[in-house]
């Protein structure tokens, strides 16, 4: 379907329609005033140069005339140009930012921190026969945690500060030292001892949940 023209197209094409028969019109006096003076000094339709030189006159002030009125014209349909561009550029800043915003919308939501806000679920192992917390384990001399032979679903660890805020996830390796779950961390126990000062540390066990708070980082404790 073809758009009617809105109003402010049909104004710009009659003023530029304006513009072109002024400019026409322009044409038409001068060559006439042309046409003037040449038959005053070829034919002697003018006797005196009196008489041409009026005429030369009013054919230059007709031109003026015409000139100031197809600038005025110019200055109109630029003006009307230039309001129709504002126009399109506001209507074209309104859908972008129409789009950006059913973007924000649309768009899935950010995946939770897994390190942040972790919950200190289930019982503490501290104390019980098995547990064993070693600032520097035989393996690769790093701290170890090792839980009780009966806890039969451990298979990650992490340290969490007071925060609840993931201070280090360890490194799972199996069930070892009397078929106990074991958990190593990148670093010996000492190294965790600023973290452990600033408010403690516990260490988090799943999928069977435990919570259990870490003793001073630097010494041996079951």
């Amino acid at each position: 379907m073809v758009e009617p023209l809105s109003n402010t197209s049909l104004d710009t094409d009659k003023m530029k329609y304006r513009t072109s028969s002024l400019e026409f019109l322009f044409n038409i006096v001068t060559l006439l005033g042309i046409i003037g003076i040449c038959c005053g000094f070829l034919t002697g339709c003018h006797e005196k140069d009196e008489s041409v030189q009026d005429a030369a006159t009013r054919i230059v002030s007709a031109q003026g005339r015409t000139t100031a009125a197809v600038d005025l014209l110019r200055g109109e349909v630029n003006q009307n140009s230039l309001s129709e561009r504002e126009e399109a550029d506001r209507r074209a800043a309104e859908a972008l930012a129409a789009f950006a915003a059913e973007d924000a919308e649309d768009a899935p939501g950010q995946d939770p921190d897994p390190d942040a806000g972790l919950s200190c679920n289930g019982p503490s192992a501290l104390g019980q026969l098995g547990y064993v917390q070693k600032p520097i384990s035989d393996g690769d001399g790093n701290l170890v945690f090792l839980w009780p032979a009966e806890y039969q679903n451990i298979l990650s660890a992490a340290l969490i500060k007071a925060n609840g805020n993931v201070l280090e996830r360890g490194d799972y390796v199996g069930r070892t030292n009397g078929n106990r779950p074991t958990v190593r961390f990148s670093m010996p126990g000492c190294a965790y001892q600023t973290a452990f000062e600033s408010g403690g540390l516990r260490i988090v066990t799943s999928p069977t949940e435990t919570c259990t708070e870490v003793r001073t980082p630097c010494n041996r404790h079951e």
